[in-house]
């Protein structure tokens, strides 16, 4: 998958966009022009390929000739490269990640709105309300979905219901539930009223998010919510994110016998584009295993989450891996294992990751070491040290309780 640059935002005009299907076939210009019988001299060849507008049929013509190309599919209008570059951008948001991409999406903002195109307005503005989540900005990205929301099209009900839960989802990852939920009981009315006209990727994202809030102790809402957005997957990492939910609700439901069955269905569901359920669902099996004190078992599929994550590298799965990695060995003795924990806390520090979720992974080995007082005051000024160093206010805040 390709992230798009600064130099790819760029609107070409019809000249510059032949001259750039040319230089994709033929080392420069003079090669493709000695090659082919072109019905200009070179002067006015080169002067065509930097017009906005090419007037000259004849010239349109050689070009389709000496191309083997439909003219018309390389030279496209402004509206159809806009919209293929916001799609590109909202497909692959997850690559967006830094804050040099709030650029791009700006500058693709303003080309929108310059050319009036509602719908590819109102998905910049989703993109940069996940761009500011992703870079810690939590306050500007909820105002992003809001307006997001505000510019969609009347009746796109599928677009404003993902957006709504998308934002619900954001609501609960940083701990505002009761606003989740409120969102939820709205999506709720939505989804009921026009059910009918959703499509299947509405219906299982609202499915699956909702599942992801009640897991945090409604266990059977949350498997009944996963079972239902089942139905509606279609790509595999869709598919294995559900079954494995399933299987961490079961976990927690202490049946452990289904959850493993849903754990090793899961794995049956790989997807090069995102292999992170099924590196989240290795250390889930993991983790379970250690519960049940089966650490041989625990300590293979740990293994095998942090490699499956050496090659479809994660921050905040690499540091969710070694947490539990850590906890396998501490429960087997070895207490300054708890070492290896702190290089990867300290490891985020100034880097582009989920600052809430590395709060919950604290929080959760924190469980396992409240006994260790060695341990707790290593991690104090483990804590310190992100502390000072970040300048996200909700990272700092979290930090500090």
């Amino acid at each position: 998958m390709k992230k798009l640059t600064r130099k790819d935002i760029r609107i070409l005009g019809e000249g510059p966009q032949i001259k750039k299907a040319i230089l994709e076939q033929y080392e420069d210009l003079e090669t493709f022009y000695s090659k082919f019988d072109m019905p200009v001299q070179f002067n006015t060849f080169k002067s065509y390929l930097s017009r906005d507008e090419i007037e000259s049929d004849s010239f349109k013509c050689a070009i389709t000739l000496a191309l083997n190309i439909d003219y018309h599919e390389v030279v496209l209008p402004i509206k159809t490269q806009i919209k293929a570059l916001v799609d590109n951008i909202y497909d692959k948001i997850k690559l967006y990640r830094d804050e040099d991409d709030e650029y791009i999406m700006k500058t693709l903002l303003k080309q929108c709105k310059k050319e009036e195109m509602q719908l590819e307005i109102a998905m910049m503005y989703r993109c940069m309300a996940r761009n500011y989540y992703y870079t810690n900005k939590v306050t500007r990205a909820f105002e992003c979905y809001e307006i997001a929301i505000e510019e969609l099209p009347r009746k796109d009900m599928n677009m404003e219901i993902f957006f709504w839960c998308e934002q619900a989802d954001m609501y609960y990852r940083e701990y505002m539930v009761e606003k989740a939920e409120k969102r939820y009981k709205y999506i709720e009315g939505l989804v009921e009223s026009c059910k009918s006209e959703l499509d299947n990727n509405t219906l299982f994202y609202y499915y699956y998010w909702k599942g992801i809030m009640h897991l945090r102790n409604k266990y059977r809402i949350a498997k009944e919510h996963f079972e239902k957005g089942l139905e509606y997957a279609s790509k595999n990492f869709e598919k294995a994110g559900a079954i494995s939910n399933m299987g961490l609700a079961s976990a927690r439901l202490k049946r452990q016998k289904d959850a493993i069955e849903y754990y090793e269905k899961a794995l049956t569901y790989p997807d090069e584009d995102n292999m992170s359920p099924i590196i989240v669902t290795h250390n889930n099996m993991a983790d379970m295993y250690r519960k049940m004190k089966e650490y041989e078992k625990a300590q293979k599929y740990i293994e095998l989450a942090l490699e499956e994550n050496e090659n479809y590298y994660n921050l905040t799965n690499h540091l969710l891996c070694i947490q539990t990695k850590v906890e396998i060995q501490m429960d087997l003795g070895n207490k300054s294992s708890c070492k290896e924990y702190f290089k990867a806390l300290l490891s985020t520090k100034g880097k582009k990751v989920n600052k809430m979720e590395v709060i919950f992974n604290i929080k959760r080995f924190i469980e396992n070491i409240r006994y260790n007082k060695a341990c707790l005051k290593e991690l104090t000024n483990v804590l310190i040290e992100l502390k000072e160093a970040s300048d996200s206010e909700a990272y700092i805040g979290g930090l500090h309780e």
